[in-house]
């Protein structure tokens, strides 16, 4: 009669994005090169993210890095996507999700339902082997705003 159901499903928050939110949340330090400098910052996961799509041939560094965290950033199949790993074992995935209710796993299956979600066998980094990975599209948020100069780039 009120309609409760459809204004519970407006205003809850889906397990994906909460499991995407805390992911994308974390703050890990980076290295990256500021004019001719090496200096380490501490980024989000997010913003890390954002400066490969930006830029991919320019952010060898932060690429490294995410790899050694277990995410790597691709454009495939005309879209840009984001792969993590699967594994519960992998110790900096872990640490990226400790304090949340994924700290020992189950990240995997929960993150396949985004957009574009889909499980595949990658290698996420130079001197890394294959492993299980989710895949899935980097949020909208993340792009940049010209992104067709982009495509071309990777």
């Amino acid at each position: 009669m009120l309609d409760i159901k459809a204004r519970i499903e407006l205003h809850s928050v889906s397990d994906q994005h909460r499991c995407l939110e805390a992911l994308m949340s974390r703050v890990m330090p980076f290295k990256l090169m500021v004019g001719p400098a090496m200096v380490t910052r501490n980024l989000s996961i997010a913003e890390a993210i954002q400066m490969v799509c930006e830029d991919p041939t320019n952010s060898p560094d932060v690429i490294a890095r995410l790899a050694q965290l277990g995410m790597r950033v691709t454009f495939a199949k005309g879209k840009w996507q984001l792969y993590v790993v699967n594994s519960p074992e992998h110790h900096e995935m872990r640490k990226l999700f400790a304090g949340t209710k994924w700290a020992f796993g189950g990240w995997a299956m929960v993150l396949r339902r985004l957009p574009g979600g889909e499980e595949s066998t990658q290698r996420v980094g130079v001197g890394f082997g294959a492993a299980k990975v989710t895949a899935f599209y980097v949020p909208q948020d993340l792009l940049p705003q010209n992104d067709s100069e982009m495509k071309l780039a990777a």
